[in-house]
């Protein structure tokens, strides 16, 4: 039983080791690549075949985006860059359809235990409409990359939605 349990942990360290050479080369294949945004776009905005998601497929890129408010950054955050604005949105719609967080907690009791601490900042700070919102994305691929990009976007623009523990902005 102990060589079973020793080969896995063996093949466990190689199996980490083929993972960090990976994420190296990834990195080293980004060196000298600079980024691409895309456009500033409304929350409402709905994307089809007559306009098309831009920077790749809807449901799987991975990557950073913003979300502001009359020009400022509010949030940023990392994901799947589409299904995360999209996410967003949709709770902060719902909210607004039931006029209250604690309505909507009472009404979506399985939403609220996931989060949407973006969405719900965002409705404590401007109840008027998701037309008031605007985003933009960058592309990756990489969660590890998008991940410590968003770190430090996160520190050098200090968003007021980023901030832990806030529930009252």
């Amino acid at each position: 039983m102990a060589v079973q349990l020793n080969r896995l942990f063996h093949t466990a360290v190689e199996e980490t080791k083929e993972d960090a050479q990976i994420l190296i080369d990834t990195c080293d294949s980004w060196k000298d690549f600079d980024l691409e945004w895309s456009l500033v776009y409304p929350m409402t905005i709905k994307f089809d075949r007559g306009n098309p998601v831009p920077l790749g497929s809807y449901s799987d890129q991975k990557g950073v985006y913003f979300i502001f408010y009359d020009g400022e950054v509010m949030y940023i955050g990392n994901g799947k860059v589409w299904a995360r604005i999209s996410g967003h949105g949709s709770q902060y719609s719902h909210m607004k359809r039931c006029g209250s967080l604690a309505a909507w907690r009472k009404r979506h009791p399985g939403q609220t235990r996931k989060g949407h601490e973006c969405a719900k900042k965002m409705f404590q700070y401007d109840r008027g409409g998701l037309h008031n919102w605007f985003f933009k994305v960058c592309v990756i691929g990489d969660k590890s990359i998008a991940k410590k990009y968003e770190a430090k976007l996160i520190e050098a623009y200090q968003p007021p939605f980023n901030v832990k523990g806030e529930e009252d902005i």
